[in-house]
């Protein structure tokens, strides 16, 4: 396989999945940095690392739906609403955060689940979100602010997430919990799937 770049908020997110891959292929590993305006920041220049390469994203996720143990998701859809607009408290311009649309998944991901990925600024206490498909959508901090720059450069992009908790009042604590278990899920997934399918 090509060289690819693996990207995620912090260190502890890849670093079981680089230690696993790079016995098989180049790895290239990225910080976007934790929270919105970090990976805002740090946007162009994950592109111009990026380029031309493959380019992986992980991290994690809080699931609208019901929670009860770590899984993994990927997505071909990206919003941003942040919890004041989701509860009616503050309204957006639409067209300076329009929905990015990923391309479809690498064959090595296609088995996993497809959800939506709403982000915003902070991570939310209120699970409420009024949408047909709320249960199909997660919670991330950084996607929004760095994957369309991360994908225009990119030969591919792919996101994979692992949902560690429900959004709500137990988010942190959740999170926390399963935070270890969700970088080794990562990690095992990537060493089994992607090297073998590319």
């Amino acid at each position: 396989m090509e060289p690819f770049v693996l990207i995620s908020a912090a260190p502890f997110e890849r670093n079981d999945a680089v230690a696993a891959l790079k016995k098989r292929a180049e790895v290239l590993s990225l910080d976007c940095g934790i929270g919105s305006l970090a990976a805002a920041k740090a946007a162009a220049a994950l592109a111009d690392q990026c380029r031309q390469r493959h380019a992986v994203f992980i991290g994690t996720c809080g699931s609208f739906a019901e929670f009860t143990a770590p899984y993994l998701i990927t997505t071909t859809k990206v919003i941003w609403q942040p919890t004041g607009e989701r509860l009616g408290l503050a309204y957006g311009l639409p067209q300076t955060t329009p929905a990015l649309a990923l391309a479809a998944p690498r064959a090595w991901c296609r088995s996993l689940p497809l959800r939506t990925v709403v982000c915003g600024p902070s991570i939310s206490l209120e699970p409420r979100l009024d949408s047909p498909d709320a249960a199909a959508c997660v919670e991330n901090l950084e996607l929004y602010s760095c994957a369309g720059e991360i994908q225009a450069a990119s030969r591919s992009f792919t996101v994979l997430l692992c949902v560690t908790n429900a959004v709500g009042a137990s988010a942190h604590s959740q999170w926390r919990q399963h935070a270890a278990a969700a970088a080794a899920l990562t990690a095992e997934f990537l060493d089994a799937k992607m090297l073998n399918e590319e």
